[in-house]
């Protein structure tokens, strides 16, 4: 399932506080900004999320199998690593969850998306 793009704007919060990224309203169909900045901290504290991601980029369509032999990440380690990005959004796969029994998953980066929220946050941080 691939999750629609379209351009987003960040918004300031209009409180005395600090602003915080917030999904735009007049934006349909931007990202959550807490999921956002969650899928971007996925990404930073892990060089092994990077390392799949990095992978993915370049194998897109991959399996377990093929991330697992071209990352040299542990089986078992790299179905938690697919599990969490799938969970942030950062990577889809072409088989929906409740589908996959006794299906094999070709995974996939969601460039576009990941583009979207380092977008986000740079806006954010740098006006």
């Amino acid at each position: 399932m691939r999750h629609p793009v379209t351009p987003s704007r960040v918004v300031a919060s209009s409180s005395s506080r600090p602003s915080t990224l917030q999904e735009d309203p007049a934006v349909p169909d931007s990202p959550d900004a807490t999921a956002g900045l969650d899928a971007l901290s996925t990404l930073a504290r892990s060089p092994q999320y990077r390392k799949v991601i990095r992978y993915l980029v370049d194998h897109p369509n991959s399996y377990k199998g093929q991330i697992q032999e071209g990352t040299g990440l542990p089986p078992s380690s790299l179905g938690r690593h697919l599990s969490e990005l799938e969970d942030r959004r950062v990577i889809v796969g072409d088989v929906a969850g409740e589908d996959r029994r006794g299906y094999a998953v070709r995974y996939t980066v969601d460039v576009a998306y990941v583009d979207q929220l380092v977008t986000q946050l740079r806006t954010e941080l740098l006006g």
